[in-house]
């Protein structure tokens, strides 16, 4: 998918979208560029803020091609301080609150380098990763944490129900501001959900 610009809400389709946050463009701020690309300009992105008068819905028109952000990805999870003990909590709370059954499988899309479902599997679950960062995806692989590289599509979905199964458990930790086609995203979301699922 190419870059574009968008004149509709992402997850409404209203037309009532106005900038409300202007801000200088920016080049991707998750890989770092080699000492070979340093005289090289580095392409720049708009990163002005629209919210939707309908829906209420902050977002950013400019929408990238995946290939371009994910391509040379290089932020993992365990970076970030404090996310995985909050993660602990979140996973402690969500199992409290909706028991699901031992060996119950756990779907994380954009799962990053294992961390929150490396805790569900701590718990006795069976757990599954969705990642399209390629070197990402394969540590998290490396590091027993089953891990699909790809982008997550109705494909992947049914490849997940015919190889997996349903799931108890569906996650998408800050992957909702990544996802163009909402509601493609959830519908397909669904279909790999039990019916008793969260």
């Amino acid at each position: 998918m190419a870059s574009y610009n968008r004149s509709d809400c992402r997850l409404c389709g209203s037309e009532n979208i106005d900038m409300v946050l202007h801000m200088s463009p920016t080049p991707l701020g998750d890989h770092y560029i080699s000492a070979d690309e340093l005289s090289m300009i580095e392409k720049t992105h708009a990163v002005d803020l629209y919210l939707c008068g309908d829906c209420g819905l902050a977002q950013l028109p400019e929408t990238l091609d995946a290939a371009e952000v994910y391509g040379r990805y290089i932020y993992t999870t365990s970076d970030s301080l404090g996310l995985v003990e909050h993660f602990d909590k979140s996973v402690s709370i969500i199992i409290e609150k909706f028991k699901p059954e031992k060996g119950s499988l756990i779907v994380d899309i954009g799962s990053n380098d294992g961390s929150y479902l490396k805790l569900y599997q701590s718990k006795g679950m069976q757990v599954l990763g969705v990642e399209p960062a390629s070197s990402i995806a394969k540590g998290a692989s490396l590091a027993n944490v089953p891990t699909i590289n790809e982008f997550f599509s109705k494909k992947v979905a049914e490849g997940i129900v015919g190889n997996y199964g349903k799931a108890a458990i569906v996650a998408a930790n800050n992957t909702f501001a990544n996802v163009d086609n909402l509601h493609d995203f959830v519908e397909n979301m669904k279909s790999i959900l039990k019916e008793d699922g969260v």
